[in-house]
Parts: C-alpha cells; sequence; structure tokens
C-alpha cells in the first residue's frame, strides 16, 4: 500500500512538472513530435501573442476549443506558422474584436479557420485581418504612427462566416482603415477620406471626416481622436491653440460648443471668440438676447455689451481690445477704455502679443 502511495505521488509530481513547462506565458500547449499545439490560455491579457516557435518547434496548431469562453481577450495575434485553427476555437469569446494574421498577405490565409471557430460569440462581427497591404499615407511618424493602410478585411455576422473566397467558403475585401500604432481604430472606408493632425510632444489630437455611407445615420462629419481615443463626434473642429505644451481645440457650433483642453472638456455651452493666454487663461464670448458678454475662465469681465462686433487679448490677458456699433457710429475699445471711432464699418480687431499695438480693418 506504501508503495502504490509514494508511485502516486510521484505521478502527481511528474504531472504537475510537465504541466508548468507546458505554458508559454499564459498559453497551454502540448508537444508532438514536430510542432506546438496550444490548447488553451490562462493568462489575464486582453492582447494574446501567440509565439512562432515554443522550445525550438513551431506553433503550428491551434485546437479545437482553445479559446471557448474567455471572456477577456479582445485582439490576438497568429503567426503564420499556425496551419490550423479549429472546431469552436473562439467559441464564446465575448469581447473578441481584432484577429490579426502575422506576416502574410494571401487571401487563402482565411483557410486556417475552421467554418465554426467563432460560433456562439456575442460580438456582432469580429474583424479578421491580414496585415496591410499597402500603406497609402504615412501622416505622422516620430513617437506614435498615423497611417492610412489597405488591408484585407473579413466580418463573421453571430459566429459564422458570412464571406466566400473563389470554390471555397472564404473571401476577402480591401477595405481602407487608420492605423494608429500598428493598432487598426477605426471602421473600414471605402474610400479615403480627409484627415487632420495636430501633434505636442507624445501625444497626438487628430480628426478626420466619417464615411459618407455612415454620415446619416450616427455619426457626424468629423470623428475626433486623441492618442487613439475616440473623443466624440461633430460638423466642425477647430484647433485655438497648440502652444507645445497643450492642444487647446473647439468641437461644435456657438450655439453647442465644446472645448477641451487636450482630452479633457473644460467648457461646453454657446461660447464664440475662443482665446487662450501664454498662462492657459481662457476668455470668450456668450450671447443672451443679443447681449454679448466677455468672460476670462468662469468670470465675466465685461458684461451685457449691446452691439458687440469681436474682440482679442495680448499673450498676458491683461489687454483686451474689442469694437461695437452704437447707432451708426462703430466704437474701439481697449480694456475699457474708447480709441477711436468711426462711421465706417471697423471689425477684427488684433492686439500684439506685448498689448502695445491694435490692427483692426475699417471698410470705407
Amino acid at each position: 500500500m506504501k508503495k502504490l502511495c509514494f508511485i502516486f505521488i510521484i505521478f502527481n509530481i511528474l504531472g504537475c512538472v510537465s504541466v508548468e513547462k507546458n505554458n508559454y506565458e499564459g498559453l497551454l500547449y502540448k508537444e508532438d513530435k514536430d510542432a506546438i499545439i496550444i490548447i488553451g490560455y490562462t493568462g489575464n491579457k486582453d492582447d494574446v501573442h501567440i509565439p512562432n516557435i515554443i522550445n525550438n518547434k513551431p506553433v503550428k496548431y491551434i485546437s479545437d476549443r482553445a479559446f471557448m469562453d474567455n471572456t477577456i481577450i479582445r485582439n490576438i495575434f497568429i503567426p503564420s506558422s499556425v496551419e490550423s485553427i479549429g472546431v469552436f476555437a473562439f467559441s464564446g469569446c465575448d469581447n473578441l474584436k481584432y484577429v490579426y494574421l502575422l506576416d502574410s498577405t494571401d487571401k487563402n490565409r482565411f483557410s486556417v479557420f475552421h467554418e465554426t471557430a467563432f460560433n456562439y460569440t456575442k460580438q456582432e462581427n469580429i474583424i479578421v485581418s491580414l496585415p496591410a497591404t499597402k500603406t497609402i499615407e504615412t501622416i505622422y511618424n516620430k513617437n506614435c504612427i498615423l497611417q492610412w493602410a489597405t488591408v484585407i478585411e473579413t466580418i463573421t455576422n453571430n459566429g459564422r462566416f458570412n464571406y466566400r473566397y473563389g470554390s471555397s467558403n472564404y473571401s476577402a475585401s480591401e477595405s481602407n482603415y487608420i492605423v494608429y500604432n500598428d493598432q487598426i481604430i477605426s471602421v473600414p472606408y471605402a474610400h479615403k477620406n480627409e484627415i487632420k493632425i495636430e501633434e505636442i510632444k507624445n501625444d497626438i489630437l487628430f480628426y478626420y471626416k466619417a464615411p459618407r455611407e455612415r454620415i446619416y445615420t450616427n455619426h457626424k462629419d468629423y470623428l475626433v481622436y486623441y492618442n487613439g481615443i475616440f473623443l466624440l463626434s461633430d460638423y466642425n473642429v477647430n484647433i485655438i491653440q497648440n502652444n507645445n505644451v497643450d492642444i487647446y481645440f473647439s468641437v461644435g457650433s456657438s450655439r453647442n460648443n465644446f472645448l477641451f483642453k487636450n482630452n479633457q472638456l473644460i467648457i461646453s455651452g454657446n461660447i464664440e471668440n475662443i482665446k487662450i493666454s501664454r498662462d492657459g487663461d481662457i476668455y470668450y464670448t456668450k450671447e443672451q438676447n443679443r447681449l454679448v458678454s466677455i468672460f476670462k475662465n468662469d468670470q465675466a469681465l465685461l458684461q451685457n455689451i449691446e452691439g458687440f462686433s469681436n474682440f482679442d487679448v495680448d499673450d498676458t490677458g491683461e489687454n483686451i481690445v474689442y469694437t461695437i456699433l452704437e447707432n451708426i457710429t462703430f466704437k474701439l475699445y481697449k480694456n475699457n477704455q474708447l480709441i477711436t471711432t468711426s462711421n465706417n464699418f471697423i471689425f477684427y480687431p488684433s492686439i500684439s502679443p506685448n498689448g502695445n499695438k491694435i490692427y483692426y480693418f475699417e471698410a470705407r
């Protein structure tokens, strides 16, 4: 009896050692004569990178049900060494969104999947993509990369493939995406659209026209991103200031305007004529019943101005110039001091950075 217990204990110890050897960064695997087979995942990362080689053997197979019912994984990267992905391999992976087939641009590569690989997932669409086959344009390439790329993509719907390729059950179509730091962040486009970009230190603000077919559904004209994170969509984006420390930009119209400092919303409402001082103070106007007030941050500096035209501030924010129309006379003020009057149109006043000079247009 003691001998049997001893043998049982030794068996368990050896079994534990074997399991430990068959775990690679959370990926459970087994070995056959010349290949590695991925059989499960116990890690906690939402990005899963399957290696080409483990223990000097190529990773060739992802077994049946290998990732089944995993609710952590969002992105999975599969190397070109993988030759087969089994039955229900990703079934029930409710948060899975992107599957990248690396190191290949061959549309036949999609045949690696068993047709039931994505059955019973809650994601309505899972994008399975080959890497970029053609980079259209690199917008920014310093601390991060923002580019247009043409990629091959397929869509699963309700867990089943809904595409064809030649005489097989697979197909692939070309679409344009925006790629940020090697990650696809945008919906597929039929054609390349306009994109604008502001960068500061390691941060990047960019916005682009929404796909035309989606404008009339739930998107407005521009989709606005900060460091690859979607902020909002709207018809109008205006860069107020980029001083290599912060990016100030407004989105929307005067009736519904959102002012951002980097990725933080700081003011919203019916604000116009936004100016930023050197120290980061925010000057703007609000109109109510055709009377305009000038604000510094949340404090009203001048209230209920009738006939207001426009204003400007110097770099320090100490000097404000503005024009108003009284009866048929235009008046130009610096702070509360009247500078000049005219029966001609005076508009678009501007003040020098040091506050010493005033410029304006006069129409005669």
